[in-house]
């Protein structure tokens, strides 16, 4: 991702959309900001008990190194979108990656360090880049032109998300990326804790709950195992959140073989049902999972769980035609096709 020749393009004009290589979708501008804001825990996640200087044979650059390089992009960026709301010179200069590389010594930086900078750069480019969209700020590049600062959010979201693609990429790591927290429409979805355990196992020991969710109560022992981060990376549980507090549970999980192909699960408490919060959660995930690079999101409600599938087609989800069986129910496959 080197600087371009005056005249090339940038952004999704250059890169595909969503992007050839990473997936990303290119959202709107307060999605690009909200992920960038939350991008050191997502590097963390990747990085969790995994070496810093690992290298994939294909990368200049160590896994800390890139963690550096992208908390470098977006500190100059800040600083640039920052002297032009001063009303000081607005022009952004190219420079090269990878001499700054050599120069901060990526391939001895630690990944603590590097997380350390980024959740500080991160901090800064957020609050800057709210800014500037307020105002209508606009910057000039030397080689890209005019970048207003919906552009700056767009590609510092894409640099950002490229290089954890690249990161996970030289980890090893299966399937494409799932967010770790998630806000939108007065719903917040968080990863599961161990925490959760107790309130998991008596949401599920309600029949009104567990009717569609296998058919019987789930010991401690196995919500445990299932629904409190056990199985990740295959599946990701979500605790789903209002104004109210916990209210339920929402997975996302990938085929083994397919990175990018699967779909989501969903449960609420029995007395938070009919509230419109579950199609509310099941759009905001699969939305963000289709501009990770997802390419299908499919859900699978019981055909006679009316009001489930009446939510998930709510949701954005369109049936397919397809039938399947789950705990001895008949199931109808649906798949987001957001409009």
């Amino acid at each position: 991702m080197n600087p371009l020749p005056e005249g090339e393009t940038w952004g999704a004009a250059r890169y595909g959309n969503p992007c050839r290589e990473c997936g990303w979708g290119w959202p709107g501008p307060e999605r690009a900001v909200t992920f960038v804001e939350g991008v050191a825990d997502e590097f963390a996640h990747a990085l969790a008990g995994r070496d810093g200087s690992t290298r994939h044979p294909d990368h200049g650059w160590t896994v800390a190194g890139y963690v550096a390089h992208v908390g470098d992009n977006l500190r100059q960026w800040a600083e640039r979108l920052a002297e032009a709301l001063a009303g000081e010179d607005r022009t952004v200069g190219a420079y090269d990656p990878d001499a700054l590389g050599r120069a901060r010594a990526y391939d001895a930086v630690a990944a603590t360090g590097a997380l350390w900078s980024l959740r500080h750069s991160a901090s800064a480019w957020g609050e800057v880049l709210r800014a500037g969209l307020d105002q209508g700020a606009v910057l000039r590049h030397v080689t890209r032109g005019e970048q207003r600062a919906v552009d700056v959010a767009g590609n510092n979201a894409h640099d950002a998300f490229h290089h954890l693609h690249d990161v996970r990429r030289a980890l090893g790591l299966p399937g494409r990326p799932v967010p770790l927290r998630l806000t939108g429409d007065g719903v917040v979805l968080r990863r599961s804790t161990t925490d959760d355990v107790d309130r998991i196992t008596a949401w599920l020991a309600d029949p009104a709950v567990h009717r569609w969710w296998g058919g019987r109560p789930v010991p401690r022992g196995e919500v445990l195992e299932k629904y409190c981060g056990a199985r990740e990376p295959d599946v990701a549980v979500f605790v789903v959140e209002t104004v109210d507090g916990p209210v339920g549970v929402l997975q996302a999980w990938q085929e083994p073989d397919r990175p990018g192909v699967g779909g989501l699960d969903l449960f609420l408490a029995a007395d938070q049902q009919g509230r419109g919060t579950g199609p509310v959660a099941a759009r905001l995930l699969a939305g963000d999972l289709v501009r990770r690079g997802w390419t299908s999101v499919t859900a699978d409600p019981a055909e006679e769980n009316r009001r489930a599938l009446a939510a998930w087609c709510r949701a954005g989800f369109t049936p397919t035609g397809a039938v399947g069986e789950d705990s001895g129910q008949r199931t109808v496959l649906l798949e987001f096709r957001p409009r």
